[in-house]
């Protein structure tokens, strides 16, 4: 007997919600996998030649983030308080990202191997830079804190927070200009893409969205697991996904190919913001959304779901 919408959304959501658990599984070993994997870069390879099978997994590993946010969007606007989500926020991430700054600095020298470990306490590397970079949500500019620009752009969504809550929620006003958003931004990152790959005469063509790649990911994400009900249990969505996943990497690998024979100094040009690697996000988190769980050990055993900060704040160091 077929089993009614509101049958499988009571089933996909028994404590946990066994699909999104999977997906933050899935998401965790694709952040590992992209600073573990192969070097693909034909600029670092011997004689600059293209490793087609390296750029084929390379690519393959290159949304984690991307699903992260689209996850943040299923239960994001679940908060009722910009309060006590603010202050979870700076108890949990911002004090603690000021403290590593601060530590790091002190013992950069030590750390880089430039001096020892009393020197380096003694002579800091604070720098101008260092406090222009986090006031400028720019953590490349922090002496080993470029890995916490996924904490930058996480706390920027938090600061969005009290606008989006008066159009992500239920309503066919709110449907509208939630809509409205994401094909403006939708367009953006399309000709964003597309210029990377084919150069106009007449100069850049620019669109306009007023809000962050970041957030277009999460309002998607939002749009996404409102259908979660329709998705649990169907299996032509699973193939679909599957494609869609499957399709977005096939073009993703086609052309970051034809970008290095061009230039093969150039690095990984599509990122976790790109259009290939929100379509192969969502084809993917698509897919696992449909699967029918019987069994609950992912949501009594997923370690890597509580350990997932850990996982995006523990990138390798580099004193370069």
């Amino acid at each position: 007997m077929e089993r009614s919408t509101s049958e499988k959304m009571k089933l996909a959501k028994r404590k946990r919600d066994a699909g999104v658990e999977f997906l933050r599984i899935i998401a965790c070993v694709i952040v590992i996998g992209t600073h573990v994997k192969l070097q693909d870069l034909p600029a670092l390879l011997p004689l600059h030649q293209m490793d087609v099978s390296k750029t084929i997994i390379g690519g393959f590993f290159g949304e984690g983030v991307t699903i992260f946010f689209l996850i943040m969007g299923f239960f994001f606007f679940n908060n009722s308080s910009f309060k006590q989500l603010l202050f979870k926020i700076v108890k949990s991430i911002i004090i603690p990202a000021l403290f590593y700054i601060f530590v790091a600095q002190i013992l950069s020298r030590w750390v880089c191997g430039e001096s020892n470990l009393v020197q380096s306490i003694i002579h800091p590397g604070f720098t101008l830079e260092n406090i222009s970079g986090f006031f400028s949500w720019d953590a490349s500019k922090i002496h080993l804190g470029s890995h916490l620009w996924y904490l930058f752009t996480y706390v920027q969504i938090v600061f969005w927070f009290p606008v989006l809550h008066y159009f992500v929620r239920e309503g066919a006003q709110a449907d509208k200009v939630r809509k409205y958003l994401l094909i403006m931004s939708g367009i953006t990152v399309v000709l964003r893409d597309m210029q990377k790959i084919v150069s106009f005469d007449w100069g850049t063509i620019t669109w306009y969205s007023i809000i962050p790649m970041s957030i277009f990911i999460v309002i998607l994400g939002y749009e996404i697991y409102q259908k979660r009900g329709s998705l649990y249990g169907n299996k032509k969505l699973f193939l679909c996904g599957i494609v869609l996943y499957l399709t977005a990497h096939a073009l993703l690998t086609f052309f970051q190919l034809v970008l290095y024979k061009r230039d093969y100094t150039i690095g990984h040009v599509f990122s976790w913001d790109s259009t290939f690697a929100i379509l192969g996000a969502v084809g993917l988190t698509i897919s696992v959304l449909s699967i029918e769980f019987k069994s609950d050990r992912l949501e009594k055993n997923n370690m890597l779901y509580r350990k997932k900060y850990i996982l995006h704040i523990s990138y390798p160091f580099s004193c370069d």
